[in-house]
């Protein structure tokens, strides 16, 4: 019999060796699909093509964390290749069947010989504690303790039989099989290695986009870091311990340990654009030394002020507001456009990145420019002493700004260093979505930036540490 893991895997170099080792020494094949990774994921996988890889896969990286483009191009897989039972596998888990059987191919054999065609699995999230770094080391065999992560029952059906019904992209790849598959009434086992120290949760979790459709169904709610301190290790007694009490499953928790949120998630209502109205510009990002470029280069055109410091009532951002502030909002822009001879005016404060939605809903002709730079350039003005702890502030900010993004009508990105690089060509590139026509004078305004003092390689190898996965996803090396 012939099983197939599907895995995708994007920037996976910490858990991937592990992950197909196990696959391997289980009678499993795997065809590997690479979501564009920059790390050894790609060179790992190519190295076990004689250990049970027999197909490696691409899919671009489109930015954010694409659940469903990933779980199509796992049933587009399903659909062609020629086996009689898949499985759904991330990196970062270990799937295993009961005692009795000798691997995880011969117990789902056996569950084809009794009539059955698909397998739900238990959750056992295992976690480090406080102190505890288990990156590059075997973690499956030093973290010993876990906890029973079960919101709802039979929601992990991950091993299916071809033909059973699969339909992975409907429930973000946990209930894959459709109601009419009969699944074996025993649970397997599936060790879930969410993180291997804080640091390392940190920089998986803090800085993770979600697209907003995807929000919107319901997937990934539980793993929006809505604050920075989203990430918090569980505490030993918190824990059981595998090897005193084996697996388990009467001490459940219907949320994760590890993710804090004070309120439930709940995805923002997307606004509406309005392509009537002049359009307002805000600058938004990081910190000064980010924008503060951008906004005098729009600033010395001839038809448009940036205000640095605007005042809005107190109330316009409430979200349970009754009034419409959008006339008078628009007219405090208006007067500022005025007392500096200007036609138009935008907005020049970076922190407005964090309430995009709520300007949105005020003034639904605003466009968004979020100019981001190098973290590791940021780092030193957001935490000058602790390159880690200015890393995950950056990351956190970063991804608020980029999730908001999602659910706002008008947003770009612009690379500060792009910007830097060739003013003119962003500057015309911004020129539409702006509504404001490129002039030659604002190049006049392209002085050499500030120089900043610059992380010791010391301190930019910590701050990679954290922020490296989010630098790949914005294009920076890492």
């Amino acid at each position: 019999m012939r099983v197939v893991a599907l895995l995708t895997a994007r920037n996976e170099e910490a858990y991937l060796e592990r992950c197909l080792t196990h696959l391997h020494s289980q009678g499993i094949e795997t065809c590997l699909v690479d979501n564009g990774s920059t790390d050894r994921t790609r060179a790992i996988a190519e190295a076990f093509r004689v250990r049970g890889v027999f197909r490696i896969e691409t899919l671009p990286f489109s930015g954010d964390f694409d659940l469903s483009a990933q779980l199509e191009q796992q049933q587009k897989l399903a659909d062609e290749i020629p086996a009689d039972w898949f499985i759904h596998q991330d990196a970062d888990e270990i799937l295993e069947g009961p005692p009795e059987w000798p691997t995880l191919s011969a117990a789902i054999a056996a569950v084809d010989a009794q009539g059955f065609d698909a397998i739900n699995f238990d959750e056992f999230v295992f976690s480090p504690i406080a102190g505890e770094d288990f990156d590059g080391r075997d973690y499956v065999a030093l973290i010993r303790r876990y906890y029973f992560f079960e919101p709802r029952s039979v929601r992990l059906i991950r091993a299916w039989k071809k033909g059973a019904g699969l339909n992975l992209a409907s429930s973000g790849g946990h209930r894959a099989i459709a109601d009419r598959t009969r699944p074996f009434p025993r649970n397997f086992i599936l060790r879930h290695y969410v993180g291997l120290s804080l640091s390392h949760l940190k920089a998986q979790y803090l800085g993770r986009v979600f697209p907003a459709d995807e929000l919107e169904r319901g997937w990934h709610r539980n793993r929006v870091a809505t604050t920075l301190d989203f990430v918090r290790l569980p505490k030993p007694d918190q824990l059981i311990d595998v090897d005193r009490e084996g697996w388990r499953i009467d001490r459940k928790h219907k949320t994760h340990l590890l993710f804090h949120q004070p309120e439930p998630y709940k995805p923002p209502v997307r606004i509406k654009g309005d392509e009537v109205r002049t359009p307002i510009p805000f600058v938004v990002g990081i910190g000064h030394e980010s924008t503060a470029m951008l906004c005098r280069l729009l600033n010395a055109h001839p038809d448009l002020a940036m205000a640095s410091e605007v005042n809005w009532p107190s109330e316009a951002l409430d979200v349970s507001r009754t009034e419409d502030f959008g006339e008078r909002v628009r007219a405090i822009y208006r007067d500022y456009a005025v007392k500096a001879g200007k036609a138009r005016a935008g907005d020049a404060t970076p922190d407005r990145g964090s309430r995009m939605v709520d300007i949105a809903a005020v003034l639904p002709e605003a466009r968004f420019v979020h100019v981001i730079r190098d973290g590791r350039d940021v780092g030193p003005s957001l935490d000058d002493r602790d390159p880690e702890s200015a890393a995950a502030q950056w990351i956190w900010r970063v991804r608020e700004i980029r999730q908001q993004g999602q659910f706002v009508p008008y947003y770009r990105e612009v690379r500060f260093e792009d910007l830097k690089a060739d003013p003119e060509r962003i500057l015309r590139g911004l020129a539409n979505f702006i509504g404001l026509p490129f002039d030659s004078a604002q190049l006049r305004a392209a002085e050499t930036d500030v120089a900043r003092p610059a992380m010791s390689p010391a301190d930019r190898a910590r701050f990679t540490k954290i922020a490296g996965r989010v630098l790949s996803d914005l294009g920076y090396p890492a």
